[in-house]
């Protein structure tokens, strides 16, 4: 679902192998895609859009990217 981001994380990458655009299109294409999604499914799989938001913030501070994870 994520090619960009998928290998540069699971490899551990720095801030240098990582982007903030990385992160951006990826989670932009997620919200995307859930907001794509069947009524039927979209409340709930609207509900895992946030934690995966904290989730990418997070790394981006863990990586060094503070400036990029700005809100």
């Amino acid at each position: 679902l994520f090619p960009s981001v998928i290998p540069a994380v699971a490899s551990g990458g720095t801030a240098q192998g990582v982007l903030f655009n990385d992160y951006d299109s990826a989670f932009n294409t997620l919200r995307d895609w859930v907001n794509g999604s069947l009524d039927l499914f979209r409340d709930e799989l609207t509900l895992i859009l946030f934690p995966v938001f904290v989730h990418c913030f997070l790394d981006l501070i863990a990586k060094g990217l503070v400036k990029d994870a700005h809100i």
